[in-house]
């Protein structure tokens, strides 16, 4: 096997192994053989999880006679242990770090895909100073230990600044503390890539060519809604238009947009930033997150002035969004007739195309009869079945029939009716072709879309 394919098969490119001075050296009944650096073996966590094989460390250092005492000192340098573990979760592309304690047990987990996976394991007696050295470094009140705590502060890596925002929540065994980590310049994701069909990605393209109107984006947290609304923002983002973002917190910095930060210890929350953009002339807004019936009104209203806005809420779906903005204490005539469309998303984990397998289930809410599916295996290649994300998009455009339905207040029944006359696609209907196709396991699909609905 060449030295590239070694590399393709640590899962790690080969300017990432430099950076953790790691080398893979061959692969052998036993696992994969790796040389590092010294102090390198506290990565074997990190290398297992990206290469799905046993992990063989080379001899590191033949003069080096005490190598397990060495690798103890350095764990307990603190600040080295938390820059490596911040280092590792952006290697992998992490989105948080998970810091838990419990009666004898202090460990790590990492997000990843949207799953948590052990990270590391820490001395049960250093959990004091690795606590207080995050909090502060963090800014946070170091002997406030029972009441949470948010609070936030900036990592170098790579010759760019990744923000990481802090929270500490108290347990029975001591604080927990979950590091979400921004990487903000990272790649944003191209409307191609969000993983639409060919007629949604065309009805998207026809949003971005709107003069005003609201595009609500809506999905449970995690679900990829601000990316999406990034890659419809990357169409629009010219010298000849001024687009102004509100965000808590700002997740992806991009040249040319106006990027507001809610700091609310100041008084500057989305409906007070709402109001002073309004101010700025602006062509196209984006409002991080609706959550009261200030931040909604303000939002519908600019839509009905010529903006064109876009947002996100939390609701179930599509049709329960126009609800959730009725229960917020909007008017129907307001609802109908500023938003332009309602988009539901989830954000579910790809089947393995080297290893997937078939198998025959009955699902009485996705299928009437048996159908052959495909499930997760695991393998070398992949990260136990899966390998990579996707979206998967309900779209509501909002025509004539279905504001005549709001402005009548008509029941969510008689709108679900109206949209299967009109052969909207749903949710379910999406998942149902995904599972078909082998696109990921009907286990993953419970977990993103309530299936008790119709057959209780």
């Amino acid at each position: 096997m060449n030295e590239k394919d070694l590399y393709k098969s640590l899962g790690l490119s080969i300017q990432q192994c430099e950076v953790l001075g790691v080398k893979p050296l061959s692969i052998e009944k036993d696992g994969l053989r790796v040389k590092v650096n010294p102090g390198g073996e506290m990565y074997k966590t990190m290398l297992e999880y990206t290469s799905g094989m046993n992990i063989i460390f080379d001899e590191i250092n033949s003069l080096d006679s005490n190598i397990e005492q060495r690798i103890n000192e350095e764990e307990k340098n603190i600040p080295k242990l938390i820059d490596n573990l911040l280092m590792t979760a952006i290697l992998l592309n992490g989105t948080d770090l998970h810091f838990e304690i419990y009666e004898d047990i202090f460990r790590v987990r990492i997000r990843i895909d949207g799953k948590l996976e052990v990270l590391k394991e820490i001395d049960f007696g250093m959990y004091q100073q690795v606590a207080t050295k995050i909090k502060i470094m963090a800014d946070m009140d170091i002997s406030e230990k029972r009441i949470p705590q948010d609070g936030r502060f900036t990592f170098h890596h790579d010759n760019r600044d990744i923000d990481i925002r802090v929270s500490t929540s108290p347990t029975i065994w001591g604080e927990k503390l979950v590091l979400r980590i921004l990487n903000g310049s990272g790649n944003i994701l191209t409307i191609e890539d969000l993983g639409l069909s060919f007629e949604q990605k065309v009805f998207m393209e026809k949003l971005t060519q709107q003069s005003g109107g609201l595009v609500l984006f809506s999905g449970p947290t995690n679900s990829g809604k601000t990316t999406s609304i990034f890659a419809l923002l990357q169409l629009l983002n010219k010298e000849d238009v001024n687009i102004i973002t509100i965000e808590d917190p700002v997740e992806y910095r991009v040249y040319g947009l106006n990027q507001i930060q809610i700091n609310k210890k100041s008084g500057l929350d989305f409906a007070q930033g709402l109001r002073t953009v309004l101010r700025q002339d602006p062509d196209i807004l984006m409002v991080g997150e609706i959550r009261n019936k200030e931040t909604a009104t303000i939002a519908l209203r600019a839509a009905l002035t010529g903006v064109l806005v876009f947002s996100t809420i939390h609701s179930e779906n599509s049709i329960s969004t126009i609800f959730r903005l009725l229960d917020m204490g909007m008017e129907p005539y307001l609802i109908a007739e500023s938003i332009l469309a309602i988009v539901s998303q989830r954000l579910v984990n790809c089947l393995c195309p080297y290893c997937k397998e078939e198998e025959v289930v009955v699902d009485p809410y996705f299928f009437n009869e048996p159908k052959n599916i495909y499930t997760e295996r695991g393998c070398s290649k992949c990260n136990k079945g899966n390998k990579g994300r996707k979206g998967v998009f309900e779209i509501l455009p909002f025509d004539s029939q279905i504001r005549r339905q709001i402005y009548n207040r008509a029941s969510i029944d008689k709108i679900q009716q109206l949209c299967e006359v009109k052969q909207i696609s749903t949710l379910k209907k999406e998942f149902s072709k995904g599972l078909l196709k082998g696109e990921y396991s009907l286990k993953e699909v419970q977990k993103k879309i309530n299936t008790l609905q119709g057959i209780l």
